[in-house]
């Protein structure tokens, strides 16, 4: 599969790329990223409970080996977002 660089019209944008996929039973995240940027989906006392819901999720989180490497250094963060 060949690159996309879907900021070609815009200078200074970032591209960014998955390295890997997350598996878990979460249906519907309670953040999305859209044309303004990340919003809640719902209102406050809903993602509140979402966010509990979540904190007691476990996830498997699965690397694309051929990129692994860009993760070089990041045992040096305390939190990470996926």
């Amino acid at each position: 599969m060949g690159e996309v660089d879907f900021c070609n019209d815009r200078p200074g944008a970032m591209v960014l790329r998955p390295v890997g996929i997350i598996r878990n039973r979460i249906e519907k995240p309670f953040l999305a990223a859209g044309e303004k940027g990340i919003e809640m989906q719902g209102q406050i006392d809903d993602v509140m409970n979402s966010i509990h819901e979540i904190n007691k999720e476990k996830s498997e989180v699965i690397i694309n080996e051929d990129l692994a490497e860009i993760l070089d250094g990041i045992e040096e963060y305390s939190h990470i977002v996926l």
